[in-house]
């Protein structure tokens, strides 16, 4: 498993934002702004903050709570909308035409961020392909497709290249075609929050739910018989499993405890 969650903000979303904003901060942007469901937003109110770059942040009203908490806790100029990630856009484009906008797709440096993830995964592994590879939908398929084909241009690995999984069935047009070129395939799972406790509970891992549906790809491919229990698979954990503390509470059946009286220190009364 590479665990994307132990990075500052604890997701995937970092490898990029940090290239992003340092090349924001390399050309002199002043004012960054994106539209995003959660943990890209927390990410780019980090980064942007450690370099006195101004960040606004356009959030869905159902935005995961963590997420939300470190835009704020990180100074961003946060507006959430109500509707969806479409909306947001939309409010995005209407309020915030003077920022440089990091939302997805919309510059190159992102997704040249995101390539790291291969060239650390070969390095971890003696800079040789695992016979696998899977991650979610929108992890970074095409950013370690185009990795791996620089680095065998370098000379730094050579071999048949992993098949890539895709977790989910929202794919992309981009991410379909490194999926057939590779000998992958998209693979749907059932319940995804059953995995992600029972890892909790036997393996000490808190997954995201991304991740557990990793977990789900791995079982059906072995089931299928399409990877064997000796072939190398990388899993690939897309954020820490606290960034969907709410989801995760709900699938606990966790409510907030208050104590049963709240003691009253006494009355203020106006003089």
């Amino acid at each position: 498993m590479k665990d994307e969650g132990r990075n500052p903000t604890g997701s995937f979303e970092d490898r990029g934002m940090e290239l992003a904003v340092a090349a924001a901060k390399h050309y002199g942007v002043q004012q960054l702004s994106i539209a995003a469901e959660g943990e890209a937003a927390a990410s780019l109110s980090a980064y942007a903050n450690a370099v006195a770059i101004g960040a606004r942040v356009f959030l869905p009203q159902d935005v995961p709570m963590p997420s939300h908490l470190q835009c704020v806790a990180f100074g961003a100029e946060v507006t959430v909308v109500l509707g969806s990630i479409r909306d947001c856009e939309r409010k995005l484009e209407q309020e915030a035409k003077n920022g440089f906008n990091l939302s997805e797709l919309k510059e190159p440096f992102r997704l040249e961020g995101a390539k790291t993830i291969a060239y650390e995964l070969v390095e971890q592994m003696g800079w040789s392909y695992p016979d696998g590879v899977i991650c979610p939908a929108g992890i970074g398929a095409v950013a370690i497709w185009k990795a791996f084909e620089e680095m065998e241009q370098l000379g730094w690995v050579a071999g048949r290249r992993p098949r890539l999984y895709v977790s989910g069935s929202d794919t992309g047009s981009f991410e379909s075609g490194v999926l057939e070129a590779s000998g992958g395939r998209v693979v749907e799972g059932t319940d995804a929050l059953a995995t992600l406790l029972d890892w909790a509970r036997h393996e000490g891992i808190l997954l995201s739910p991304e991740g557990a549906a990793g977990v789900q790809t791995y079982q059906a491919l072995l089931a299928s018989g399409e990877v064997a229990v000796t072939d190398r698979v990388v899993l690939i954990n897309g954020s820490r499993g606290l960034n969907y503390a709410e989801v995760i509470a709900r699938a606990l059946r966790l409510r907030p405890k208050l104590p049963s009286s709240l003691p009253v220190g006494g009355i203020i009364t106006p003089q």
